[in-house]
């Protein structure tokens, strides 16, 4: 690959990782107090820091979307967005590792059970992001760009589709494991 591509490919990076944390916290916005439910279910902070953190998050999340396509901020905000994912993965982890793994990740979207493959899915969106910058600066023009970061979007769009018919068909959604435990 050349150093257009790689520069293009860093986009498109950009661009799906930006819609995830876009998507992510609005879901967390539409319903605060189930997003603090999650937060605080980790146990791993005192549950005044909890109900703080349930807010401060989705707007983190929005503001690193915003700063990730500001070319100035653009590598600061993909490094913070990597250690957030890796943070993330880090409290999935603790969690596994205590046998607590009924939680819902709190993720956004439809409610997840966390598991090994969350964490694996974070560090490697967390590396994939985190590369990025270095990349970046080899896209070329400023139309390829918005069209890498589009097609990130698109890939998105797939992914949460993915995610959708996995819930439905019972993938690790915790409502469908209820239903199936109580029969």
């Amino acid at each position: 690959m050349w150093p257009a591509e790689i520069g293009l490919l860093a986009w498109v990076i950009s661009g799906f990782i930006g819609v995830l944390f876009l998507a992510a916290a609005l879901h967390k916005l539409q319903d605060p107090m189930l997003f603090y439910a999650q937060v605080d279910a980790y146990r791993l902070l005192p549950t005044s820091w909890s109900w703080w953190l349930s807010k401060f998050l989705p707007w983190l999340e929005i503001l690193l979307v915003v700063l990730m396509f500001v070319p100035v901020t653009a590598h600061m905000a993909a490094w913070v967005a990597a250690a957030l994912l890796l943070i993330y993965g880090a409290a999935i982890a603790v969690n596994v590792v205590r046998g607590r793994d009924d939680l819902d990740c709190g993720c956004g979207g439809p409610s997840v059970r966390i598991s090994w493959k969350l964490v694996a899915r974070n560090v490697l969106m967390a590396l994939a992001i985190g590369t990025a910058p270095f990349y970046q600066f080899a896209a070329g023009r400023t139309w390829d760009i918005a069209v890498a970061a589009g097609c990130g979007i698109v890939i998105w769009m797939v992914y949460a589709l993915y995610e959708k018919v996995r819930s439905m068909l019972g993938g690790n959604h915790l409502i469908s494991s209820s239903v199936m435990k109580s029969k």
